[in-house]
């Protein structure tokens, strides 16, 4: 059964003035949970703290510690597997765009036990939505997620497990549900996120750590639709999903998935590696 908690209490409510809710002013991040343990706890903390940042509010640093260390503790006191999403909102505040002067942060946090992530190689699809560039709010995960959900949406008509976005202009930058890795022979490329994108935890801990321990190069890239068709191997990141080879973009298919394999319990020694 689902556990909700608002401001660190439990309850299932929150007030109708609440501007993440009508304004999408705010941010969340995912977590996997392992027996009660919240997997890479640092990396979230400084993403949110970063998100919190671009949207100016004040002490993005305190704010996401402590929300981070309230959501953590939480979780552990229940004590089993899952996922679960803690959203930081602006809080409350009167109609308009412009936030109050003394607005109070509030936190949303649900935990769903029990989870076990598909693991199975994905089928991708192109997306017919494109990132907007604006470098200002590039790599932050923000509440306003209509691309996104555009996106999934063309996943669903599409009847492909995700689709691949691109760029204002036509430059590779995700899946609508993560980040994406290709392997070109011992070196992985993933797209640079300057102008548009999302910057995963996973993603991160690929490029700064693991990448190098699975015996692999890495950098980013700007990546071209033809050179991602091109590549050795795709793979596909998020915090549930771990690592997730790519079989089929299209009429092009892959079943080399070295890397994924490398990789996989690295980021996730429960992984289930099936392939």
């Amino acid at each position: 059964m689902r556990q909700v908690w608002v401001d660190g209490k439990p309850s299932q409510q929150i007030p109708v003035d609440d501007r993440g809710l009508l304004l999408a002013d705010g941010a969340f991040e995912t977590f996997l949970v392992r027996e009660g343990t919240v997997m890479y706890v640092d990396e979230h903390r400084e993403r949110l703290a970063r998100s919190l940042g671009v949207l100016q509010f004040s002490t993005p640093q305190q704010f996401a510690q402590g929300m981070i260390a309230e959501s953590a503790a939480l979780i552990a006191a229940v004590g089993t597997t899952g996922s679960a999403r803690l959203t930081v909102t602006r809080g409350s505040g009167p109609r308009g765009y412009s936030p109050p002067v003394d607005a109070v942060p509030r936190s949303l946090l649900s935990f769903d036990p029990l989870f076990t992530p598909n693991s199975a190689p994905l089928t991708l699809g192109w997306s017919t939505v494109k990132w907007p560039d604006q470098p200002l709010l590039s790599g932050a995960k923000l509440l306003a997620r209509t691309e996104n959900i555009l996106a999934a949406l063309d996943a669903r008509q599409q009847q492909v497990d995700d689709v691949v976005m691109c760029t204002q202009d036509d430059r590779v930058c995700s899946v609508a549900r993560g980040n994406l890795f290709l392997r070109v022979a011992d070196t992985l490329l993933t797209p640079d996120l300057s102008t548009a994108g999302i910057a995963g935890t996973r993603r991160a801990l690929i490029l700064n750590r693991f990448a190098k321990v699975a015996g692999y190069h890495v950098t980013t890239a700007s990546v071209a639709r033809a050179q991602l068709l091109a590549a050795d191997e795709i793979f596909v990141c998020n915090a549930l999903w771990g690592v997730r080879p790519v079989a089929r973009i299209g009429q092009q298919q892959w079943s080399d998935f070295a890397a994924s394999r490398a990789l996989a319990p690295l980021l996730d020694p429960e992984a289930a590696v099936t392939w």
